[in-house]
C-alpha cells in the first residue's frame, strides 16, 4: 500500500513525510483511514437521505475501542485497526432499500463514495491551484482555465489509466492528462490524500464483486445479480491481484510537477 500511494503521488513521495519510519507510517495510515471514512460517509448520507435507518457507522475494524449513540439511535464506532471503514443500515432498512429502492436511488448510494473521493480529490487541486495563482504561478485567466477543466482533466485522467492498463502499460497517453496543481510541487501529505482519493475512485468503479461498480453495473442492469452466487472467491482475489499488477505497469504520476 505505502509503494503504490509513493508512485500515485510520486517515486518518493510518502518518504518525504516527516519524521521516521513509524511516523510516516502513522501519517500515512492516517490519510488512508481518512479516505476510507470519507468514501463510508457519503453511503450513509445517502441511505440517511433516502430514510434508511443506519445502524452502525465504524472508524476502522476489529474490537470496538470506543463507541457512542446519536440521536437518531446510529451506533458510530471507533475500532483498535485504524484500516478500513464500513457502514450498516439495519436489517429491516437494508430490507426496505434492497426490496424498495429505485434504480436511480440505488445508483445514488453505491455512487456516493466515488464521487466524496472525486469531490475531495478536486477539491485539494482547487486549493493548490489557487495558492499557485496567489503565488503568481497562473495568470488570472488560467487559473479559471485550470477550475473549470480540473474536473474534465480528472476524466481524462481516468480514460488514460484504464487503457494503460488494458494495454499492459504499453500505450502511455499520461502527459496529455496530468493534473494542474498552479505549478506547486504538492506538500507529500496533501499529494498523497488527492492521489489515494483518486486511486479509490478508480478502483471502486470497477465491476468486481465486493466493488462499487459491480452493484452500479447490477443496478443499471448490465451484469446479473445472480452472477455474483456462482464467482468463487478466490477469483474475486484474482481479479482485484490483477487489477494491481495491471496498474503497476503504466506511468502512474497524476499531477503536472511529475512531469
Amino acid at each position: 500500500m505505502l509503494y503504490c500511494a509513493g508512485r500515485l503521488n510520486n517515486q518518493k513521495g510518502w518518504q518525504m513525510l516527516p519524521g521516521n519510519l513509524l511516523i510516516r507510517i502513522g501519517i500515512f495510515l492516517l490519510l488512508l483511514g481518512m479516505v476510507f471514512v470519507i468514501h463510508e460517509h457519503g453511503h450513509m448520507r445517502e441511505f440517511q437521505k433516502q430514510g434508511i435507518a443506519v445502524e452502525e457507522f465504524s472508524i476502522g475494524i476489529g474490537p470496538a475501542a470506543y463507541q457512542y449513540q446519536t440521536a437518531d439511535g446510529m451506533t458510530v464506532s471507533l475500532r483498535i485497526i485504524p484500516v478500513a471503514a464500513y457502514v450498516k443500515p439495519t436489517e429491516a432498512g437494508g430490507d426496505i432499500f434492497l426490496a424498495q429502492a429505485t434504480r436511480s436511488e440505488r445508483l445514488a448510494v453505491y455512487l456516493a463514495g466515488i464521487r466524496n473521493h472525486l469531490f475531495f480529490a478536486v477539491a485539494g487541486l482547487l486549493i493548490l491551484q489557487l495558492l499557485g495563482w496567489r503565488k503568481g504561478n497562473l495568470t488570472t485567466r488560467e487559473f479559471a482555465y485550470q477550475a473549470l477543466c480540473t474536473p474534465v482533466k480528472l476524466m481524462q485522467r481516468a480514460g488514460a489509466f484504464y487503457l494503460g492498463c488494458l494495454t499492459f502499460g504499453q500505450v502511455n497517453k499520461v502527459d496529455s492528462t496530468l493534473l494542474s496543481t498552479g505549478r506547486i510541487h504538492p506538500p507529500p501529505w496533501l499529494g498523497i490524500f488527492i492521489a489515494l482519493n483518486i486511486g479509490f475512485a478508480f478502483f471502486n468503479i470497477l465491476p468486481i464483486p465486493g466493488l462499487d461498480g459491480y452493484k452500479v453495473f447490477v443496478a443499471l442492469g448490465v451484469i446479473d445479480e445472480s452472477l455474483l452466487s456462482e464467482i468463487p472467491r478466490w477469483l474475486v482475489g484474482a481479479l482485484i491481484g490483477g487489477f494491481v499488477a495491471l496498474a503497476n505497469l503504466q506511468d502512474l504520476r497524476m499531477f503536472e510537477t511529475q512531469s
